[in-house]
């Protein structure tokens, strides 16, 4: 951030010395001074004023993704994409030719809100 950064209503901010996970949300914004609500220490949420002027941080929230699961065929990832791992399961059998190469299903991406992938092994229909 820039030095004169401004902190806004609704803005998740903090020092650039406090700890990590330590932060305001800010209520209100006058000339010289932030109303805020704090969620520490521990956790707690309480209400303060804060000087406007010198080093705010803004913080910004993790970025989420849509939760999604992807069917692994040995020929192709499937363009298709599911909302849970059942949908990818029922999917799979409904459109498995185990006895064609290419397309049993070999595994499933598993796209986390986070933005953690992970790839389930399977054996060819539901898992």
């Amino acid at each position: 951030m820039t030095a004169d950064y401004t902190p806004q209503v609704g803005d998740q901010v903090r020092r650039p010395n406090w700890s990590e996970g330590k932060m305001i949300t800010v209520t209100a914004v006058g000339k010289e001074c932030l109303l805020a609500i704090g969620n520490f220490p521990d956790g707690v949420e309480w209400e303060a004023s804060f000087r406007i002027n010198g080093g705010w941080v803004k913080v910004e929230p993790p970025p989420t993704y849509p939760e999604r699961w992807l069917n692994v065929y040995p020929l192709a990832i499937s363009g298709r994409n599911h909302a849970t791992k059942q949908e990818a399961d029922d999917y799979a059998l409904a459109n498995s030719i185990d006895d064609v190469p290419g397309y049993a299903r070999i595994a499933v991406i598993h796209l986390a809100k986070d933005g953690t992938l992970t790839l389930h092994p399977t054996t060819g229909g539901a898992s």
